[in-house]
């Protein structure tokens, strides 16, 4: 899995009084507008921390043992759960990475031309 390319953190948000409510605004540490306006408190808080959570999965990711670590040691995976081999270490590292997955951009697909089959 390839690094994100990502807005350097740390982020913040920002409170602005409205003539009903309030709307919050996430900034980046280079004072870039991260996201939209408009966010009601709960979804700035969670999108300006999203470099500090990337790095804590990246971190988990790296550490949690992965299937072929299993298989290496001459186990199955259904062996390792079964005997409770680093099993939640397992399925913490598995986790962790999807997470991941989800924070990378999709790939645009390409269409084939015109001509080639």
């Amino acid at each position: 899995m390839s690094k994100a390319q990502f807005t350097p953190g740390p982020w913040e948000y920002e409170e602005h009084q409205l003539s009903e409510g309030y709307s919050c605004i996430v900034y980046a540490a280079n004072g870039m507008r991260v996201g939209t306006d408009h966010l009601g408190r709960a979804d700035a808080a969670l999108i300006a921390s999203a470099p500090d959570l990337y790095e804590a999965l990246a971190q988990i990711a790296r550490d949690a043992p992965r299937d072929m670590d299993i298989h290496s040691a001459g186990e199955t995976v259904e062996n390792a759960y079964s005997r409770g081999r680093r099993t939640e270490h397992f399925r913490v590292g598995e986790i962790a990475r999807a997470a991941l997955a989800k924070a990378e951009p999709k790939r645009a697909t390409q269409q084939p031309s015109e001509g080639n089959s």
